[in-house]
């Protein structure tokens, strides 16, 4: 009946002798330069969503409003980007051919880090009416903006004319 327990002692004694081993890294995954590059993304997305106010809108004044439902930061570390979840909405008077909307990361010094920008365009080639309403999503590659306190990024758009070529002659 001692064999079980002396067994029993001797494998708990291996175990915390191997675990105190001088000069040993029990954890080396620590270290590990892409677990921090995580960590600094994960501390970047909380930091967003805590300071995050959605709904946003704003007035573009001879083109329409935008209503921001929900930004995010994404991806992973060296492929962050912003997400943008909008609605752009024709509040103005005119017809417009095409919508040009656009996303702007900005540094803390409000410098332009990079720019997305999608063309709204109306199947059939109609033109957006006044009160017409278009949904979607923006994705723009932060270039490492978001590691640096205090940046930002901002939406806007305008209306396109769209070019008519003139007929070809033979």
């Amino acid at each position: 009946m001692r064999i079980p327990s002396l067994f029993a002692s001797l494998t708990l004694l291996s175990l915390l002798a191997s675990c105190q081993a001088p000069g040993r890294n029990v954890r080396p995954w620590m270290d590990d330069p892409r677990l921090r590059d995580w960590q600094h993304l994960n501390s970047a997305k909380a930091e967003m969503a805590l300071h995050r106010q959605d709904p946003q809108m704003q007035e573009f004044k001879g083109c329409g409003t935008m209503f921001v439902w929900s930004h995010s930061l994404e991806g992973g570390p060296g492929w962050e980007y912003l997400r943008i979840s909008y609605t752009y909405k024709n509040t103005s008077e005119q017809k417009h051919d095409w919508i040009r909307v656009w996303c702007e990361v900005l540094d803390p010094a409000g410098r332009i880090v990079n720019r997305g920008e999608d063309l709204l365009i109306e199947p059939m080639g109609y033109a957006h009416a006044p009160g017409d309403v278009w949904s979607d999503v923006i994705k723009v590659p932060t270039r490492g903006a978001h590691l640096q306190k205090g940046w930002s990024w901002r939406i806007g758009c305008r209306p396109v004319r769209m070019k008519v070529l003139p007929p070809v002659r033979d």
